[in-house]
């Protein structure tokens, strides 16, 4: 009797043991995680997956969104410390890989409305993204916002500098600490 149950939790642990394995083997790496969530806040893990309420501690990966409505606000900590406030009425994409423990290529990409970040000092750069312009920042505190009607981004350096590049226009400017960079379908301007 003591052989048949020492056997039988021997299998059960090598079955957990085996499909837990195989089950964190398959999940994605997580770039960022839902510090805060306030109100009208929604996310989904895919462009693919169901719209659902953003929970605190909710895990972000590569691919996940976020959205924003009136009165939603959340707070976002990256893999690396970086922080991202989200305001209302805003719609983005999280960017990023991991290799090891390392987060690569780390950024959103902003569909609509408005975030404030705090980037950690890094080797690689933090990658803003507008469907209008790509700005890469090392470290410093920015705020970028897209206006989809109007077509036009705007990143706001508050401390550190980032290099901006517009997507539909040949143009790339560099924004120092205390300005901002307009990209629209006129070009690039620092102001």
């Amino acid at each position: 009797m003591k052989r048949s149950l020492a056997a039988a939790w021997t299998f059960l642990a090598a079955f957990c043991f085996t499909f837990s394995a195989g089950a964190f083997q398959d999940e994605a790496p997580m770039v960022a995680r839902i510090e805060r969530a306030v109100n009208d806040t929604e996310y989904r893990v895919s462009p693919t997956a169901r719209w659902s309420k953003a929970p605190s501690g909710s895990v972000l990966t590569a691919g996940s969104e976020i959205r924003t409505k009136e009165t939603g606000f959340v707070m976002i900590r990256f893999a690396d410390g970086s922080k991202m406030a989200v305001r209302p009425h805003t719609h983005l994409r999280i960017l990023g890989d991991i290799s090891g423990n390392t987060t690569l290529n780390r950024g959103v990409l902003i569909e609509r409305g408005r975030a404030v970040l705090i980037i950690t000092r890094q080797e690689e750069q933090f990658r803003i993204s507008s469907p209008v312009s790509i700005a890469l920042i090392r470290s410093g505190e920015a705020a970028m916002s897209f206006d989809p009607v109007a077509n036009k981004a705007t990143l706001s350096i508050a401390t550190g500098q980032a290099e901006v590049r517009g997507t539909q226009q040949d143009c790339t400017v560099v924004v120092e600490a205390g300005h901002s960079a307009t990209i629209d379908n006129s070009g690039c301007r620092v102001e």
